[in-house]
């Protein structure tokens, strides 16, 4: 279609003058003329026409005017209704565009995150894998951006992303680097409504790392294995994870088996660190050769007398220990005790027959005849024991050092009654009671008794002595005059005998009196007392300085005169060589010449003495 050069009013083909100005018109447009004379001529002649067009128009009438009809309501309505109907739809479109921008995405996760508002930010915000994000993911986003400065810090890292869309759609969605703890990226996720950009908060997962310094484990999270790799010494990475709520499970090959640990962890961007409680654990058995338990299931460990170290042990109060362990006695298994120490002592109940034995030798011990052997002076002795107990369940057995020996510790309690003429008052004493009994020998003795003051559990048995035939012997004892009186309670002098020849030596050796030394050597004996003294000086000599830790007479024979004895003992010695800074602990065994005279028990001369042991300390 054409159209009039003058009013642009559209025209036929063909037509010669425009119908709405009069303007003669030559094919739509101005004819261009090949030279400037026809360029004048053509000019004139459309100058003429258009002079007569405009005669014309003057010279024709006028159409006759029309009078518009006016709109009914009906249409007017509809017109209405079109009109508002179109500024609503071009209204909402501008509301609703304003609202899917980029900050508006950002604003609303920020305004649900303060709100503390799960479901409206689960509205904002999903995985990089598409899943939607459970609830105790939201709850741990909404909790770390507790923090003001990560709020912070993220908001700025997204409000940034926004701005980016603004200017450069591309670089934004392809950038996932994050600058904060919580990998969170603002993308495009397509159109609403086919129309309008919508925008999501993007959570990404982030590596899982563990602290565990443990080769050899096995992970597993929510029941699945997972692999692992280490990054640095102690520290494993379980590879990328959604930030959350997980079932950690951790299997590691210790000293008594491989164990699982399950435990329910936060993966929050942090190192996690394993609840193991794992130490250096030393158990102590106090019988060689036993078999080690745990939780009633055999172990591929035996025991040896004493300390058995093991280098990392997994502590789990559920776990419990014991060993069983063949003796002469038979088969004695230990009390079972729970794993949550370093340190684990292994007990060993003794049995009942055994213990019932003990109880009948030291009942035999205390009757009349014996009670006396702990004191030197009857005189001062004005009670009697009548009863005697034990708590059989709470006895334990243990070897002794280098096999020499076994012993047996008990609780043990004695009940004293003084006379009716002084009272007649009774008193209870509670020991834990040592007896031993020597590898060359076949019958249990005392070796000590240890006053406490702990609580026994158990349950006590007794067994009462003839309070008169005890009475009586006291009496006879104290009415007993010169080496009657000391015959009568031989054990008791001969140990105060032993213990203070010993207690003195020490005393000289270590640089005190040497005469006190030789003391409780008989006057007629100045050999053995030359003997005694240059011992001392030589170890002077040698800087070697001694603790003595006691001795027990542990056997008495008649000589082959009258009034002497052979006397044998145990001695326990600390031994310090200063010079080369080493100490041992020693037991010896020693036999001793003694004569009775009226005024007690002398030394006459060392018969010979054996180590029965030592051990470095």
């Amino acid at each position: 279609m054409k159209f009039c050069n003058q009013c642009g009013t559209g025209v036929q083909e063909g037509q010669k003058v425009c119908t709405q100005c009069g303007v003669k018109l030559l094919d739509g447009r101005k004819p261009e003329p090949e030279h400037k004379g026809e360029e004048v001529r053509i000019e004139k002649q459309i100058q003429e026409e258009e002079s007569m067009s405009s005669d014309l128009q003057e010279q024709s009438p006028k159409p006759p005017t029309r009078t518009k009809k006016p709109l009914s309501k009906k249409k007017k309505a509809t017109i209405g209704v079109a009109v508002a109907g179109v500024a609503l739809l071009f209204g909402s479109y501008q509301v609703m565009t304003a609202q899917f921008t980029p900050e508006k995405t950002v604003e609303g996760i920020f305004d649900a995150v303060a709100e503390g508002d799960k479901e409206r930010l689960g509205d904002y915000l999903v995985r990089a894998d598409g899943e939607e994000l459970e609830d105790h993911q939201l709850t741990l986003m909404i909790d770390m951006l507790q923090d003001p400065f990560l709020f912070e810090e993220v908001k700025n890292d997204m409000n940034l992303s926004a701005l980016q869309y603004r200017e450069n759609e591309a670089i934004a969605g392809e950038d996932h680097t994050f600058s904060s703890d919580i990998p969170i990226a603002l993308e495009q996720k397509g159109k609403k409504l086919m129309i309008f950009d919508d925008y999501a908060a993007v959570l990404y997962p982030l590596d899982m790392e563990v602290r565990l310094d443990y080769e050899d484990v096995a992970w597993s999270l929510n029941g699945e294995e997972v692999s692992s790799y280490e990054v640095s010494t102690g520290i494993y990475s379980l590879g990328p994870q959604y930030l959350g709520t997980y079932d950690l499970s951790v299997e590691i090959d210790m000293a008594f088996g491989r164990h699982e640990i399950e435990e329910t962890v936060v993966h929050d961007g942090r190192w996690l660190e394993v609840p193991l409680h794992m130490e250096a654990l030393e158990i102590i058995s106090h019988i060689s050769g036993a078999e080690l338990y745990v939780n009633d299931a055999v172990m591929d460990i035996t025991l040896e007398h004493g300390e058995t170290f093991f280098d990392r042990v997994l502590y789990d109060e559920g776990m419990m220990l014991h060993a069983v362990a063949d003796t002469p006695f038979g088969e004695m298994a230990s009390e079972p005790v729970p794993l949550d120490e370093s340190k684990i002592e292994l007990k060993y109940a003794v049995g009942e027959d055994l213990a019932e034995e003990l109880m009948d030798m030291r009942f035999a011990e205390l009757d009349a005849g014996r009670f006396l052997d702990d004191y030197s002076d009857v005189s001062e002795v004005n009670e009697v024991p009548v009863a005697i107990s034990f708590i059989p369940e709470e006895a334990y057995l243990q070897e002794g050092k280098q096999d020499m020996f076994w012993q047996v510790t008990i609780p043990y309690r004695e009940t004293w009654q003084s006379p009716d003429e002084t009272g007649g008052e009774e008193s209870v004493r509670d020991y834990e009671l040592v007896l031993i009994l020597p590898g060359d020998d076949d019958e249990w003795r005392v070796q000590e008794l240890w006053v406490t003051n702990e609580q026994f559990s158990g349950e006590w048995i007794t067994r009462s002595y003839d309070e008169e035939a005890q009475f009586a012997y006291l009496e006879e004892l104290q009415t007993m005059d010169g080496k009657a009186s000391y015959r009568a309670n031989e054990t008791a002098y001969l140990n105060e005998l032993i213990n203070g020849f010993h207690d003195d030596n020490v005393n000289a050796i270590n640089g005190g009196d040497k005469s006190r030394a030789v003391r409780m050597i008989h006057e007629d004996a100045g050999a053995y007392k030359k003997t005694v003294t240059d011992y001392i000086d030589y170890l002077r000599g040698r800087n070697i300085t001694q603790e003595f830790k006691g001795s027990d007479v542990i056997g008495v024979s008649e000589g082959s005169e009258e009034d002497i004895y052979i006397v044998k003992t145990e001695d326990l010695y600390i031994i310090h060589n200063n010079d080369e800074d080493r100490s041992r602990e020693a037991k010896f065994l020693t036999e001793y010449k003694v004569v009775l005279t009226d005024d007690g028990y002398y030394l006459l001369e060392l018969e010979s003495t054996e180590q029965l042991w030592s051990e470095s300390l």
